[in-house]
């Protein structure tokens, strides 16, 4: 597994008990899959997760980054890249608990891409409260029917893949489009250089129970509406 390299940014002091118990268990997969992740690390106490799990599977740099979430992701991917050796760089939220064995699973296809830039596509929203499951099948269904796409493209999932060699050119020049949007995947998916990797993705318990009544969940997921709405629609009259 030494070709790929997961990454993440994680707040103790911004995130609340659920993203927190998430996290943790995130990073048992990572060690239970004999994965490695490097940890943009912001808290008080890093000795409770450095002496929890080996250092081969999880490393902890500090986050020095203070202007959201953008620039940490910026921040965690210039210090993966100086790690020698990797074909990929893949990004994960923390709360992403099952993203460790999809990488497994999907681990041949993932090195075996000529890309420079990987996008992971979810087969079905079965694990998500049900307003949530519609949400990111709507729009799906619009962004992929305006664009006559053969396969229903994934475009409200974060977690993405990318070429040690293009994070330079990526973070200066193409990030600023990527982190500005809502719905972050629309300017990339359609490009030649993309590879759509499909995952069986599950949401986990802590997640559902953290977003199945949060307003400000509630208000993201029709941000989104609006923007897809915008961006397939109305700039394109």
């Amino acid at each position: 597994m030494s070709k790929i390299i997961l990454v993440t940014a994680f707040s103790e002091v911004d995130d609340g008990l659920g993203r927190i118990i998430s996290f943790g268990k995130m990073l048992d997969q990572v060690v239970f899959y004999n994965l490695q992740i490097l940890v943009s690390y912001k808290g008080k106490d890093l000795g409770k997760w450095t002496n929890k799990y080996p250092a081969q599977n999880v490393l902890f740099e500090p986050q020095r980054s203070v202007e959201g979430i953008g620039s940490a992701v910026a921040e965690v991917f210039n210090y993966a890249k100086a790690i020698p050796d990797k074909k990929y760089i893949i990004w994960i939220e923390p709360q992403k608990v099952d993203m460790p064995r999809c990488i497994f699973t999907h681990f041949d296809k993932i090195i075996n891409s000529s890309k420079s830039l990987l996008i992971f596509n979810r087969l079905d929203y079965v694990n998500y409260p049900f307003f949530q499951r519609m949400h990111y099948r709507i729009l799906r269904f619009f962004f992929s029917y305006y664009y006559n796409l053969k396969i229903g493209v994934d475009i409200a999932f974060g977690p993405f893949g990318l070429d040690p060699k293009k994070v330079d050119v990526f973070f200066k020049s193409e990030y600023r489009k990527w982190s500005r949007y809502i719905l972050p995947r629309v300017p990339f998916v359609l490009r030649s250089d993309v590879d759509i990797i499909p995952i069986d993705f599950k949401n986990s318990l802590e997640m559902y129970e953290m977003e199945i009544f949060r307003l400000k969940f509630i208000k993201k997921r029709f941000t989104q509406f609006f923007w897809l709405f915008r961006d397939l629609f109305i700039k394109k009259c």
